[in-house]
Order: C-alpha cells, then sequence, then structure tokens
C-alpha cells in the first residue's frame, strides 16, 4: 500500500500457512515498534522505527516462505518432490 496515495501497488492471495506466518510476523514487529516508542522521548526516532515496518518486507517473508514450500502448479500443497532438473512439486500434481 503506498502511503501517500492510499492506493494497492500489490497483493497476493495466500493459504492459511502464510497468513499464520505473515500474521505472527506483523505483530511481533508492531509489538516491537509499540515497545521502542513507549520507551523513546524523540518523535523523529519514533517515525524512523514505525517507517522500517514496510509491506515490502513481509511481501517478501511471504515470498520466501512461499518459493521454499509451495507447489508451483497447485499453489497449496508442500512441494516435496524434487526431479532431476531441480523443480519441485507436490505428490498430488506429479502424479496427474
Amino acid at each position: 500500500i503506498n502511503k501517500s496515495s492510499g492506493i494497492v501497488e500489490a497483493s497476493r492471495i495466500m493459504n492459511l500457512y502464510q497468513f499464520i506466518q505473515l500474521y505472527k510476523d506483523i505483530t511481533s514487529q508492531a509489538a516491537g515498534v509499540l515497545a521502542l516508542s513507549s520507551t523513546s522521548e524523540d518523535p523523529d526516532e519514533n517515525s524512523a522505527s514505525v517507517t522500517s515496518c514496510q509491506a515490502s518486507l513481509w511481501m517478501g517473508r511471504v515470498k520466501q516462505l512461499t518459493d521454499e514450500e509451495e507447489c508451483c502448479i497447485c499453489m497449496d500443497g508442500r512441494a516435496d518432490l524434487i526431479l532431476p532438473c531441480a523443480h519441485s512439486f507436490c505428490q498430488k500434481c506429479i502424479d496427474k
């Protein structure tokens, strides 16, 4: 989401596992920012810590989780079968 215009610039459909991981990351970062802002008296320092929590970091984390564990055909199953060409898929998609 663009901070100045409020327009969604990127989106992604996530499965439940990805959503839970992203939710944990966001709540952890938000708790850290809130803890830092409650101990800091300098408003410029607070705004700098808030801007460090950007959506691009969160989307990067989702992409990392997706690339490592998701089947690229069905986008849902865990990619547990690696072919000689190094592509990985879930067993259900390979059997089709």
